[in-house]
Protein backbone atom coordinates (compact mmCIF):
# COMPACT_ATOMS: atom_id res chain seq x y z
CA UNK A 1 0.00 0.00 0.00
CA UNK A 2 1.41 3.73 -0.62
CA UNK A 3 1.18 4.13 3.35
CA UNK A 4 3.60 1.92 3.78
CA UNK A 5 5.89 2.87 0.89
CA UNK A 6 8.91 4.22 4.06
CA UNK A 7 11.39 2.56 5.67
CA UNK A 8 9.18 2.77 8.94
CA UNK A 9 5.90 2.25 6.89
CA UNK A 10 7.74 -1.12 5.56
CA UNK A 11 8.52 -2.29 8.57
CA UNK A 12 5.17 -1.71 10.30
CA UNK A 13 3.54 -3.27 7.45
CA UNK A 14 5.84 -6.44 8.10
CA UNK A 15 5.17 -6.72 11.81
CA UNK A 16 1.16 -6.43 11.22
CA UNK A 17 1.68 -9.24 8.29
CA UNK A 18 3.77 -11.42 10.98
CA UNK A 19 0.34 -10.80 13.54
CA UNK A 20 -2.28 -11.65 10.94
CA UNK A 21 -0.15 -14.70 9.60
CA UNK A 22 0.08 -15.92 13.43
CA UNK A 23 3.84 -16.61 12.55
CA UNK A 24 7.50 -15.31 13.39
CA UNK A 25 8.65 -15.42 10.06
CA UNK A 26 7.75 -14.85 7.08
CA UNK A 27 8.89 -16.80 3.47
CA UNK A 28 8.76 -14.08 1.10
CA UNK A 29 7.71 -10.43 1.39
CA UNK A 30 7.21 -8.55 -2.18
CA UNK A 31 7.57 -4.58 -2.68
CA UNK A 32 4.52 -3.53 -4.82
CA UNK A 33 6.11 -0.28 -5.59
CA UNK A 34 9.10 1.34 -6.72
CA UNK A 35 10.89 3.98 -5.33
CA UNK A 36 8.08 5.60 -3.50
CA UNK A 37 9.97 7.26 -0.88
CA UNK A 38 13.79 8.23 -1.35
CA UNK A 39 14.42 6.52 2.21
CA UNK A 40 13.94 3.32 0.37
CA UNK A 41 16.24 3.48 -2.32
CA UNK A 42 18.97 1.40 -0.59
CA UNK A 43 16.71 -1.49 0.23
CA UNK A 44 17.32 -1.14 3.71
CA UNK A 45 14.21 -1.31 4.99
CA UNK A 46 14.06 -4.98 3.57
CA UNK A 47 17.94 -5.54 4.15
CA UNK A 48 16.77 -4.29 8.41
CA UNK A 49 13.49 -6.97 8.29
CA UNK A 50 15.73 -9.57 6.96
CA UNK A 51 18.63 -9.51 9.03
CA UNK A 52 16.20 -9.33 12.21
CA UNK A 53 14.90 -12.63 10.76
CA UNK A 54 11.40 -11.97 9.90
CA UNK A 55 11.42 -12.76 6.10
CA UNK A 56 13.86 -15.25 4.64
CA UNK A 57 13.72 -13.87 1.21
CA UNK A 58 12.37 -10.58 -0.42
CA UNK A 59 11.10 -10.04 -4.10
CA UNK A 60 9.98 -6.99 -5.89
CA UNK A 61 6.80 -6.41 -8.86
CA UNK A 62 5.77 -4.00 -11.01
CA UNK A 63 9.56 -2.55 -11.38
CA UNK A 64 10.93 -1.54 -14.98
CA UNK A 65 14.27 -2.35 -15.77
CA UNK A 66 15.99 0.60 -14.59
CA UNK A 67 14.23 -0.17 -11.03
CA UNK A 68 15.30 -3.86 -11.38
CA UNK A 69 18.72 -2.64 -11.57
CA UNK A 70 18.51 -0.25 -8.79
CA UNK A 71 17.07 -3.12 -6.22
CA UNK A 72 19.83 -5.70 -7.07
CA UNK A 73 22.04 -3.10 -5.39
CA UNK A 74 20.39 -3.08 -1.99
CA UNK A 75 22.50 -4.85 0.38
CA UNK A 76 21.54 -8.49 -0.06
CA UNK A 77 21.86 -11.33 -2.36
CA UNK A 78 18.15 -13.32 -2.08
CA UNK A 79 16.43 -11.44 -4.22
CA UNK A 80 13.41 -12.32 -6.26
CA UNK A 81 11.72 -10.53 -9.19
CA UNK A 82 8.97 -9.96 -11.62
CA UNK A 83 8.77 -7.16 -14.18
CA UNK A 84 6.32 -5.95 -15.53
Amino acid sequence: MPGNASRRGTVAACEKSLKRLKTDRIDLYLLHLARPDPDRRDGGCLHHIEAAGKIRHWGVSNFDVSEMEEAATFPTGRMFATIR
